[in-house]
């Protein structure tokens, strides 16, 4: 057993050995000696390297029948024809075996009966792939009759299947494993996920937040900076509309209209003014208030209603020596 375990890890240690002939020629050989057709495909040879089918027969957990034979042989057409497929050995190979097989007559074959140092044939090992290098569970060397291998491929079931029993068992507890770990990553993504997403929704809040800050921010300080050049402007009115009234001419002087102004707020104030002074200067009296708030307007006679004309002197409009004008806000048509 040792020396059979020992060539088969130097078989499995030499991936030349594997190359050549396909395994397939098995079937050729198979049916060139005498073997029906249709019996020897649905034997179903597993194509490629004996490693394929040894990763095969550890994956679904099944012993691996290998066989190897020879149409030269005296008992190979008997072999073919009656053995090998035989009623019982095809179905318990069909059921519980992968199946890989190579003529003798490849490098393939020869190869691998080298390794074993099988010297009768056709050769039949039954090897447990659940372990590395795989174990030879039985052999059947040399002819023996359909019934005798059946019985032994049988056994090989019944005395070692607890082999694969164990191995199923691992598989499904190393499944189990894989399908946990599996179940608990994604359940680890699927969480990292939706803190990513929350993370990522209170971040965009967040810059929202700020922008709306910062919107705000902006408004108010352009606000501000409007409002003080608004209050700057009306204040360059009022000094230059103060700095063209002048001095109040003095009540000794002849020839003065005396006038009082009611502005937009209800108070009134009163002033003397040249009766060659035009209404415009009334309207400098106005915008020299500091409550003057920058808004349009003409000076105007209550009663009768008339709006008096700028260029006009306050003469020529009947405002001397004495009268009450108003100031009347004027609107954009």
């Amino acid at each position: 057993m040792a020396a059979l375990v020992e060539g088969l890890a130097g078989l499995f240690g030499l991936r030349d050995l594997v190359r050549g002939r396909e395994p397939r020629s098995i079937v050729d050989e198979l049916k060139a000696a005498g073997g029906g057709a249709e019996d020897v495909d649905r034997l179903g040879f597993v194509d490629g390297r004996l490693t394929s089918a040894i990763a095969k027969g550890k994956e679904e957990c099944r012993f691996v029948a290998v066989l190897l034979f020879s149409g030269d042989h005296d008992t190979a057409e008997v072999f073919a024809r009656e053995v090998i497929t035989h009623p019982e050995v095809m179905d318990i190979l069909q059921r519980e075996y992968i199946l890989w097989g190579a003529s003798v007559n490849s490098q393939v074959g020869l190869t691998v009966s080298r390794q074993l140092g099988v010297s009768k044939y056709p050769f039949l090992s039954i090897l447990y792939a659940g372990q590395n290098p795989p174990v030879q569970i039985e052999s059947v060397e040399g002819f023996y009759n359909g019934l005798f291998v059946a019985n032994t491929l049988k056994s090989c079931i019944d005395t070692a299947g607890a082999l694969l029993v164990s191995q199923r068992a691992d598989k499904y507890e190393a499944e189990a494993r894989r399908a946990l770990q599996e179940e608990q990553e994604a359940a680890l993504r699927e969480a990292e996920r939706v803190d990513r997403e929350r993370q990522a929704e209170e971040d965009r809040k967040q810059r929202e937040a700020e922008e709306a800050l910062r919107r705000e921010r902006e408004e108010r300080e352009a606000a501000e900076r409007a409002e003080a050049e608004r209050v700057a402007a009306l204040q360059r009115v009022r000094t230059d509309a103060a700095a063209a009234l002048g001095e109040e001419p003095d009540a000794s002087e002849g020839n003065l209209a005396v006038l009082r102004v009611t502005l937009f707020d209800g108070s009134s104030v009163d002033r003397r003014f040249r009766k060659s002074d035009a209404v415009a200067m009334v309207e400098n009296l106005v915008r020299a208030q500091d409550s003057y708030d920058g808004r349009k307007f003409a000076i105007a006679i209550p009663m009768p209603a008339k709006t008096l004309t700028s260029e006009a002197t306050l003469e020529a409009e009947g405002l001397f020596p004495r009268a009450r004008v108003v100031a009347k806000e004027v609107f954009d048509s």
